[in-house]
C-alpha cells in the first residue's frame, strides 16, 4: 500500500473527510439560513464563510491537526479567503446556468467537499502544521 494512504496519514485523511463533511453542513446551513432572511447569495456566502472559519479552525485544529495555536488564524484565513473567491465565482456561474442561489450553494458544496484532499495539502502544509514542525513557535 503506497504511504500516503498507510498508518496514521490515512487515519487523518479519514478525519479530514469527516470534520470537512460536518464543516461544510454547517457552512450551507448558515448560507442558507442566510438566503431564507433576503441576503443576498454572495453575502451569505462571506457570512457563512465566516462563520466557518472559525468553526472549521477550531475543528480541524482539534480534531485532525491536533494543533490548538490560535496564531495560525492568519495562515487560516487567507487559505479561505482565496477559497471564498472561487466559491462566489462557482455560484455565479452556476447561477447563470438557471440554477437558484440554494441549489447552486449546494452544488458548489459538493464540488468543494470533493475537492477537500487539494484543501487538506493547502491546509497541511502552510496554515495548520503541526506545532512541532512551525519555524518559531
Amino acid at each position: 500500500m503506497k504511504m500516503w494512504m498507510s498508518g496514521l496519514a490515512r487515519f487523518q485523511f479519514v478525519r479530514f473527510a469527516l470534520i470537512g463533511g460536518i464543516n461544510t453542513a454547517f457552512s450551507y446551513g448558515v448560507y442558507a439560513g442566510l438566503l431564507f432572511t433576503g441576503i443576498n447569495y454572495a453575502v451569505s456566502n462571506l457570512l457563512a464563510l465566516i462563520a466557518g472559519i472559525f468553526f472549521s479552525f477550531k475543528t480541524q485544529g482539534t480534531y485532525v491537526f491536533n494543533n490548538t495555536n490560535n496564531r495560525l488564524l492568519g495562515r487560516f484565513v487567507i487559505c479561505w479567503g482565496m477559497i471564498y473567491v472561487i466559491n462566489v465565482l462557482i455560484i455565479k456561474v452556476l447561477m447563470q446556468f438557471g440554477l437558484d442561489p440554494y441549489t447552486a450553494g449546494a452544488v458548489r458544496n459538493f464540488l468543494s467537499f470533493n475537492a477537500q484532499h487539494c484543501q487538506a495539502i493547502i491546509l497541511t502544509q502552510w496554515a495548520v502544521l503541526k506545532p512541532s514542525m512551525q519555524p518559531g513557535i
